[in-house]
C-alpha cells in the first residue's frame, strides 16, 4: 500500500508532515489527491498539510472542495474556500453541489461567490433548485437575487418554465413574477402549463397581459376555459383605453365582461357594486347635501 496516501486515511499527521514534501500534488488510481481523501474524511488537522493541492480536480473535475461538500463535512468547507469559482466537467459550481446535498450552510457560504456561474446548458442555480424541487432554496434565491429569474438557459427556459413543466403550483407562485420572458420556439411559462394541463398553474399564469396565439386559445378551450377570439396587436391599445375608460364609468357587469373578453381574459378582475350597494350610497349622498344646506 502507498504510504502517503495510507497515512492520509489514517489521519497520521506526523507520517503526512514527513512525507509531504517528496508526494504531494500526486494522484492515486482513481485521480484523487490526499487532500481530496483528507477532505471527503474530514480532517481538518490535514488540511494545512495539504492545501497546496488546492483547485487540483478529480478526473471528474471535483475539487476537494466539491468532496467535502458530497460528504457533508462543512468544517472543511471553510477552510477550502480558495476553490470556489471552480466547475467540474458538467459546468456544476461547489454552491450546485451544496444545493443538490440540500445543504444550506455550504450554500449560504458559496452563494454570492458562485452566482454567476452556470452549467454546461446555462443552467443558473436557480434552475437546478426548481428542477430538484427545493421549495426552500428557490425562496431564498429569489428573495437575495431577483434577476435570477430573468436568466435563461441555452433554449431559452426560465426558472418558471421548469416550475411550469414540473407543475410545482407553490415554485410557480414564488417565480411568477417573469411569466411573459418566452423560450426559443416562442414558448411561455403559460405554454408549458398548458402541455401539461394542470388548471391551477394555467389560472396562476393566466392573466389579462397575456397575448395568446391560436395553439393557446385551442389548448384553453380544451381544459375548459371559455376564449374569445385575440384581438390584433394594434388593437390591444385602444381596447386597454377603453376597457379603463369603463371602469370609471356606472356602467353594467356584463359591458364590462364583455370588453375583458375582448382582450382574451377569461376570467373577472372588476365587479361593480351590486344595486343594493349603489342604493345605500345615494341615500347617504342625499343625507350629507342636505346636511350641508
Amino acid at each position: 500500500m502507498d504510504n502517503w496516501f495510507s497515512s492520509v486515511w489514517m489521519n497520521d499527521e506526523e507520517t503526512v508532515n514527513k512525507l509531504a514534501p517528496d508526494n504531494l500534488c500526486r494522484v492515486d488510481e482513481t485521480g484523487q489527491t490526499a487532500l481530496i481523501h483528507a477532505a471527503r474524511r474530514g480532517y481538518a488537522n490535514l488540511i494545512p498539510f495539504l492545501i497546496s493541492e488546492a483547485k487540483i480536480q478529480d478526473p471528474e473535475g471535483k475539487t476537494a472542495l466539491m468532496h467535502a461538500i458530497t460528504c457533508s463535512q462543512i468544517d472543511i468547507v471553510q477552510l477550502l474556500l480558495c476553490e470556489t469559482q471552480i466547475q467540474d466537467f458538467d459546468g456544476w459550481s461547489a454552491c450546485m453541489h451544496a444545493v443538490a446535498q440540500e445543504d444550506f450552510s455550504s450554500f449560504d457560504l458559496l452563494c454570492k461567490s458562485e452566482l454567476n456561474l452556470t452549467n454546461k446548458r446555462s443552467q443558473t442555480i436557480l434552475h437546478l433548485a426548481v428542477q430538484l424541487g427545493l421549495d426552500v432554496f428557490v425562496s431564498e434565491l429569489v428573495d437575495k437575487f431577483p434577476a435570477l429569474l430573468k436568466q435563461p438557459d441555452e433554449e431559452g427556459r426560465t426558472a418558471l418554465m421548469f416550475a411550469a413543466q414540473r407543475e410545482r403550483l407553490d415554485l410557480v407562485q414564488m417565480l411568477r413574477a417573469e411569466q411573459t420572458i418566452t423560450d426559443q420556439n416562442g414558448m411561455t411559462a403559460l405554454g408549458y402549463a398548458l402541455q401539461t394541463k394542470n388548471i391551477e398553474i394555467v389560472k396562476e399564469l393566466l392573466t389579462e397581459t397575456n397575448l395568446l396565439g391560436e395553439w393557446e386559445q385551442d389548448q384553453l378551450r380544451e381544459i375548459g376555459f371559455q376564449v374569445q377570439a385575440q384581438p390584433l396587436e394594434e388593437e390591444i391599445p385602444i381596447l386597454e383605453q377603453q376597457r379603463q375608460d369603463q371602469i370609471n364609468e356606472d356602467v353594467t357587469k356584463e359591458e364590462i365582461d364583455e370588453m375583458m373578453n375582448k382582450l382574451g381574459i377569461v376570467f373577472k378582475k372588476f365587479e361593480p357594486l351590486e344595486n343594493e350597494d349603489v342604493e345605500n350610497e345615494d341615500v347617504e349622498n342625499e343625507e350629507e347635501q342636505k346636511e350641508d344646506e
